[in-house]
């Protein structure tokens, strides 16, 4: 009978103990959510501040942000796709040949710039040229960045070497920045 009492001592001392821990715990769990409440508090009235700091030394009101929106809209519209250049190089023809320099690319937005050279062009070419320069200039994202020829002969008698047609390539690459999505 003794040993009973003593177990039951024992078994009573650990339950006593587990439901002080069990309180402490619930009660440190409380404690902890309202200084978490308090501190998201402090946070939004913190943003509220600031915001209204911001608005009062902005000069941009909501119809020069909206303009500004339009203006970002217009310009991506002027830029082209990735496979721009694969455009142009089908457009240009087997004619031409291609060199393609190093692209910028900063933030998101590629810039490009390839050279379209043809080697002797013939008097019938000329007008392939002016129409193919018209059609690079309705292309999305494509500009002309300049026109050179090489010539050879003399005062009297020249001939056209090389054409070259220098184009500039820009459009938005498919990883989007996490800045400006």
């Amino acid at each position: 009978m003794i040993e009973g009492i003593e177990y039951s001592k024992r078994l009573a001392t650990l339950c006593a103990l587990a439901l002080c821990g069990t309180a402490a715990m619930a009660w440190l769990g409380e404690e902890m959510a309202a200084s978490s409440a308090l501190r998201l508090g402090a946070c939004n009235d913190t943003v509220r501040a600031i915001s209204r700091q911001i608005a009062t030394r902005s000069n941009c009101g909501y119809s020069d942000l909206v303009a500004l929106r339009s203006e970002v809209k217009r310009s991506e519209s002027l830029l082209g796709s990735e496979d721009t250049l694969e455009t142009l190089v089908r457009t240009f023809g087997n004619a031409w040949a291609v060199k393609s320099e190093a692209k910028d690319d900063r933030d998101g937005l590629v810039v490009q710039c390839s050279t379209f050279r043809m080697l002797t062009p013939t008097l019938e070419d000329w007008q392939k040229v002016v129409e193919l320069v018209g059609a690079l200039e309705r292309l999305p994202g494509v500009g002309i960045d300049s026109f050179r020829m090489n010539t050879s002969g003399d005062v009297e008698h020249r001939e056209v070497e090389t054409m070259e047609v220098i184009v500039e390539t820009r459009f938005r690459s498919r990883i989007r920045s996490s800045i400006n999505p």
